[in-house]
């Protein structure tokens, strides 16, 4: 048996939050592997189809709906104003998984949590809410070399 960690949000009744350990364990059975062949573990992602998030704690106002208060509730980080004044927060220069994403998109910016890194093919997935309307939750691919990609919050 072989143990592997990964580190993912769980959805809770009113929200989101993740593990106290920030990480979900599991065993992967071994048994009949042949070490002669390798070990191939498919590592593709599916994103969720996107959803409707509903109202979230924080959720008022013009912050109704929007990125921030989603990356907010998911990550448990209180930065605070429009997504393009998260440059303030960046300390980082690569993705990571369960760090924020600050991007130019549209007129506000826009964040998300890296939630998985595609490193053969130079992408990362998003979580994020807004990028596809109002309250929308949806899971997207980005280069990591995409030119709105601003920088990093390391949590």
């Amino acid at each position: 048996m072989l143990l592997v960690s990964v580190a993912l949000p769980i959805q809770i009744e009113g929200g989101f939050d993740k593990v106290a350990d920030d990480s979900r364990s599991f065993l992967v059975n071994l048994e009949g592997f042949d070490s002669e062949q390798g070990l191939e573990i498919n590592t593709y992602v599916e994103p969720i189809e996107p959803y409707n998030s509903g109202i979230l704690p924080g959720d008022y106002g013009i912050a109704a709906g929007q990125c921030v208060n989603y990356v907010r509730n998911i990550t448990g980080f209180e930065g605070s104003g429009n997504a393009n004044t998260w440059t303030r927060y960046i300390n980082y220069d690569k993705p990571v998984v369960g760090s924020i994403v600050v991007m130019a998109l549209g007129p506000n910016g826009h964040i998300g949590e890296v939630i998985y890194i595609d490193y053969e093919n130079r992408r990362m997935l998003v979580e994020s809410r807004n990028l596809h309307g109002l309250y929308i939750v949806s899971q997207d691919w980005f280069d990591i070399d995409d030119d709105t990609i601003l920088g990093y919050k390391l949590i």
